[in-house]
């Protein structure tokens, strides 16, 4: 019968029957557990037999046998035998030779695995004074290795390995990388921190890219702690083309605030031989009051950096000061903004390019009149860098103040009759534009009266909701005189179909009398069916203002808007949004289809909007994207996506990208052509690849072994 207790006679001979002058007031009692124990007359030898457990603080061992010899103060362990050291560390050997407090060692033909990932195989382990642990003669791995013959996908075969578990690194001496059993690499020395850090200095996971502007290139950053809230990585980029880059990603994190800072720097071997570069940065602040400042800086050293280096077109930078304050009834904002254009083919001085927004919301809820009301004001102005008169150098300064109340009425026969009003208060000045010298004042009030009629049909395996709504919004028609720069592309959807105003800022406001009806369908089934139906048409009798072809708002005519949501056992879904003229003609359309079933995925967008004259848009857009994601097995998976101009008739992108996961190294792959740069009509080509041997050294992915024959 197993002795189950903790051994009262291996404390005393240990702790109690040394010298009188001998102190246990900071040692720890271990304890012992075993099948079988004998204690030898003299009292100085303990051999325990069986199922043998030694618990001592945070480590266990276990063994099939055990000596311990209080005159050596020695354990001597005969295996199968494992030593665990908390959740992180975990020995296992043959043969052991211990201290009693297992912290020195020596282990014959041992494995030893760290935070449940690293393993290394050694024909002999030291460890000294719990610290430093020698390996010598050993083969390194975070691939699962189940028996002597199986081959990892990778190893490190090294001559000796320190682990220091104080400073957690590990060094190789004189070590071999294998993949696969072939040789690829030596290195004489190699540090790497252990799996269970999680930041480090050292070396992150190489890129290698390619592209046909470019030319080769590898990527090699380094990650560097600035201490416990702060970090850098420096990113050296090194070019076929001499095209040499440094990166640098710095961060730092505040009791009440956070910094990040992003620079690049790049000497390109162009024509022009110059110093290129970019710098952005962000600062946030959280104050009291749940308010907070924000500060953004971002500069480039000219126009194309980003499309030309970076395979990214980049429409402008922006740096800011902003303020925000909310809290349940109110929202205040405020922020000076600063932007560039890095588009070419938009001239940049004559873009907006210093701006100021201040807001101001506050939601209420009137006593006397019922229902909700806010209340907004807005301070708008912009700048030019162009001193020309006209469109292309005029300056504005803009205040809106805005009233908007709501309510509704439930009557008990199910009906729901709603009234909302909007005021709107205006005042603008015009700078560098002759055509409106005088600041332009005006006055909207935008009233609407709306009647629904919700009904909801059940049955034992569905149910279905409908929603009829009729809504009558009146306005003055009035014909806008200022520059319409907010307005130009509104758009109705499901979403705002209901609003006053519909258009986009206040430039132009939806004005006359309207009339405008819809029907909302939900259907749900038990089997797994749900289908969202919208189909709604609005009639504009009288409006002055005219929007595009396209927004779906009426010029004195009707429009009808109709949407579609469908998923089918949560397998296929699809989406539609169509608008079109009276005459059913469409002038905007988004179709997406989506099928996913198990690792297979296929999805389409479609999207097409027609031409107007009054926007800059001369001629119908039409454009289609289809993608798939396709999981071969539970290591590889691949996405290929394609972006087609059915108006130019032309590809516009096409991208695939592979991922090879094993439970020890990942590879990820990428392969794309982009006929989009604005700095090039050639298309731009671009090749990636990268490799990660997961559980070594600062991998980010999550990582646990896997169990042999799973």
């Amino acid at each position: 019968m197993k002795i189950a207790s903790y051994f009262i006679f291996f404390i005393y001979f240990i702790f109690l029957s040394g010298p009188s002058d001998a102190t246990t007031e900071n040692k720890i009692a271990p304890s012992l557990m075993a099948d079988v124990i004998n204690i030898s007359e003299d009292g100085n030898t303990i051999h325990a037999i069986g199922d043998v457990e030694i618990a001592f603080g945070n480590q266990t061992l276990k063994a099939h046998s055990i000596k311990y010899n209080k005159l050596t103060d020695k354990i001597e362990a005969t295996g199968p035998l494992t030593l665990a050291q908390g959740k992180n560390v975990v020995f296992s050997a043959e043969k052991a030779f211990l201290d009693s407090n297992l912290s020195n060692l020596t282990m014959v033909r041992a494995k030893f695995i760290l935070a449940n990932s690293l393993e290394i195989f050694s024909k002999e382990i030291k460890r000294i004074d719990g610290k430093f642990t020698n390996f010598y003669e050993t083969v390194a791995s975070t691939c699962k290795i189940c028996n002597k013959t199986h081959v990892p996908l990778w190893e490190i075969r090294a001559k000796k390995i320190i682990h220091n578990s104080d400073t957690k690194q590990i060094y190789f001496y004189k070590s071999k990388f294998l993949f696969s059993g072939i040789p690829l690499a030596y290195l004489p020395i190699i540090r790497v921190p252990d799996p269970s850090i999680k930041r480090f200095n050292g070396f992150l996971i190489p890129e290698l890219n390619y592209s046909n502007t470019l030319g080769a290139e590898i990527k090699l950053p380094y990650f560097l702690t600035l201490g416990k809230h702060s970090d850098i990585i420096l990113e050296p980029t090194f070019n076929k083309k001499s095209n040499n880059s440094l990166g640098v990603k710095y961060r730092r994190l505040f009791k009440n605030s956070d910094l990040n800072l992003n620079m690049f720097v790049i000497n390109e071997t162009a024509s022009e031989k110059k110093l290129n570069g970019y710098i952005f940065t962000n600062y946030t602040q959280r104050l009291k009051n749940n308010s907070q400042v924000k500060f953004q800086l971002q500069r480039t050293s000219d126009q194309k950096l980003f499309s030309r280096q970076k395979g990214e077109n980049l429409k402008f930078t922006e740096s800011f000061v902003s303020f925000k304050q909310q809290n349940k009834a109110f929202l205040g904002e405020t922020g000076l903004y600063q932007s560039n254009y890095q588009n070419s083919k938009i001239p940049h001085a004559n873009m907006p390019n210093i701006n100021h927004h201040t807001s101001l919301f506050y939601v209420f809820n009137p006593h006397k009149l019922g229902g909700q009301a806010n209340i907004s004001l807005k301070l708008n102005a912009y700048q030019r860098k162009s001193a020309e008169n006209g469109d292309l150098g005029r300056d504005a300064v803009t205040t809106i103040g805005n009233i908007f109340w709501r309510k509704n009425v439930v009557y008990q026969t199910g009906f729901i009759a709603g009234m909302s009003s909007l005021s709107t208060l205006k005042a603008s000045g015009y700078y560098n534009d002759t055509n409106y010298k005088n600041s332009i004042q005006s006055f909207n009030q935008i009233t609407g009266i709306d009647l629904s009629i919700p009904l909801v049909s059940k049955r034992s395996k569905s149910i279905v909701i409908y929603e009829p709504k009729f809504q009558l919004v009146y306005s003055i028609p009035t014909e806008s005189t200022e520059p319409n720069e907010e307005s130009l592309h509104s758009e109705i959807s499901v979403s705002n179909f209901s609003d006053l105003n519909r258009s986009y800022g206040f430039n132009k406001i939806e004005d006359g009398l309207r009339f405008q009806s819809s029907l909302r369908t939900t259907y749900k089934s038990s089997k797994n069916f749900h289908g969202d139906f919208f189909i709604g048409s609005t009639t504009n009798f009288n409006g002055g203002n005219k929007f595009t072809i396209g927004s779906g708002i009426p010029n004195n005519n009707t429009n009808f808007l109709g949407a579609v949501k469908l998923n089918f056992n949560d397998k296929i879904n699809l989406k539609a949004d169509v608008i079109s003229d009276k005459d059913f003609r469409i002038s905007q359309n988004d179709f997406e289809i989506n099928y996913n079933k198990y690792d297979f995925n296929i999805y389409s967008k479609l999207f097409f909007k027609k031409k107007d004259n009054i926007s800059a848009f001369k001629k119908d857009r039409s454009e289609l994207n289809i993608g798939t994601d396709y999981k071969f097995n539970h290591k590889i998976s691949t996405n290929l996506n394609v972006i087609y101009d059915m108006g130019n008739r032309n590809t516009k992108n096409t991208k695939l990208t592979s991922k090879y996961q094993h439970d020890c190294m990942a590879v990820d792959f990428s392969i794309s052509r982009d006929f989009n740069h604005d700095n090039s009509l050639n298309p731009g080509f671009l090749f990636g690849i990268k490799f990660e041997l997961i559980g070594l050294g600062n991998s980010a992915r999550a990582h646990k072994l896997n169990n042999c024959g799973a």
